[in-house]
């Protein structure tokens, strides 16, 4: 589920030359499902991983998120948990509190921030604007991991097989020492999010089962099971032998 996407963000001053802030990245993995609130992660699922920093040292101001509906299906304001600044909001700011890269609920700190309702839709696209945001110095130069995680939840009951992404657009991120945000810089985007909400089974693919003696010794030595879909095997826990 993790998709990490570099945000570099370059804040020059000078008395005699205007602040310029630069936004690249890059999609790493895509596409991805998510599941319904219920049985995804209880601290959200990270989408964006940025690196963010600032040669003037100044503090992260404001940041706006688009979401972007890749189908009629989905909507922000009714496949997205509802909107605030607390840890149950369908969409979330954190910073990375012990600088290993990696967002990781429990660990990691939420930002401290107003958050605005959901825009009307253009262009199949909605914002949501994090204005106020304290609780983040930005360093003088480019960390050597992502230091802010966009994070989403879903809502209870999320539509089925809706897919959408989460951008920064140029301009979206400000800081105490640039307040036009970014310039000179290209849309940042995740990969296409597939809101899944049926668990994976074995019941529809006939649990078709393959058990191998692959040294031929009398002991199974491998058992190989085929699900309904692709799963993550790093949650899958298998006991009684």
């Amino acid at each position: 589920l993790g998709v990490f996407l570099l945000i570099s963000i370059i804040l020059f001053s000078s008395l005699a030359i205007a602040s310029e802030v630069v936004l690249t990245g890059t999609s790493v993995v895509s596409p991805f499902n998510v599941t319904n609130a219920s049985n995804g992660p209880s601290g959200g699922v990270p989408v964006l991983a940025l690196k963010i920093w600032d040669t003037s040292s100044s503090t992260l101001d404001s940041f706006i998120v688009s979401v972007g509906n890749l189908t009629d299906s989905f909507s922000g304001d009714g496949d997205l948990a509802s909107l605030s600044a607390g840890s149950t909001s369908g969409l979330q700011l954190y910073k990375d509190s012990n600088s290993n890269g990696i967002y990781e609920s429990g660990t990691d700190g939420r930002l401290t921030y107003s958050i605005s309702d959901w825009s009307a839709i253009t262009n199949h696209m909605q914002n949501v604007t994090f204005s106020g945001i304290s609780g983040l110095t930005l360093p003088s130069t480019v960390p050597s991991t992502a230091n802010v995680f966009v994070v989403i939840k879903t809502a209870a009951t999320p539509s089925s097989e809706a897919q959408f992404n989460v951008s920064i657009l140029k301009g979206a991120v400000k800081s105490s020492g640039n307040a036009t945000g970014t310039t000179n810089s290209t849309d940042v985007s995740s990969g296409k999010i597939n809101i899944d909400t049926e668990n994976p089974d074995l019941s529809s693919q006939g649990t078709i089962t393959l058990i191998n003696d692959t040294d031929r010794d009398g002991y199974v030595d491998q058992v190989v099971m085929f699900f309904s879909e692709n799963i993550n095997d790093y949650i899958i826990s298998v006991t009684g032998f």
